[in-house]
């Protein structure tokens, strides 16, 4: 089949996904994210977000800063360090959901740990 010919499923209408994506910039202002991380709550801080206690409020215009850095690709990576997913952006206008690295132990590990590339530790803890 070329290029021409794919076929286009569109489960939702743009005017839904702008109510989404417009939703989800009011909550992550209000009620905010809890964060865990001293160091996330700096960063956040520093970046323009109200941080109060383990709460941040983050307002829309430094979502949209931060989204304008996302790679247009990425990897995903098993618990042993190992490229299992490779992420590519498929047009301007396509967005992808954030992924969030989990602890969690695996048959072969006797505690949890966090995903990585071999080589790399995350800049801020998952937690």
């Amino acid at each position: 089949m070329s290029a021409d010919m794919r076929p286009k499923i569109e489960l939702l209408s743009q005017d839904l996904i702008n109510r989404i994506i417009d939703e989800a910039f009011q909550l992550l202002m209000k009620p905010g994210i809890k964060v865990l991380s001293p160091d996330a709550r700096k960063y956040l801080a520093e970046a323009g977000a109200e941080v109060k206690d383990e709460i941040a409020h983050i307002p829309e215009a430094v979502a949209r800063k931060a989204l304008e850095t996302v790679p247009r690709e990425f990897h995903l990576y098993d618990q042993m360090g190992e490229i299992i997913v490779p992420i590519k952006k498929i047009a301007a206008d396509t967005t992808i959901p954030g992924i969030i690295a989990l602890r969690g132990p695996t048959a072969s590990m006797t505690k949890p740990r966090i995903s990585a590339p071999k080589g790399c530790e995350p800049i801020i803890p998952a937690v």
